[in-house]
């Protein structure tokens, strides 16, 4: 995933979110990991395993800027 869910607003100045480009699955990821406290917990939850989890979480990290 290499698009940015962050962008420049030019009539703000500053940077603004673009929810529309956020894959909502991600967000899954995020809420999943939240809920459960652990990546394996979180993993079992989504029926996924740990590296797939942590792949996910990273991609979500990219779309945010956070990585």
């Amino acid at each position: 995933m290499n698009r940015s869910v962050i962008r420049k607003d030019p009539a703000a100045g500053r940077q603004v979110a673009n929810l529309r480009a956020l894959d909502w699955g991600l967000v899954q990821v995020f809420l999943a990991l939240s809920d459960a406290g652990s990546m394996g917990r979180a993993a079992t939850a989504l029926g996924v395993s740990q590296p797939t989890l942590s792949r996910r979480l990273a991609d979500l990290e990219a779309a945010v800027g956070q990585a």
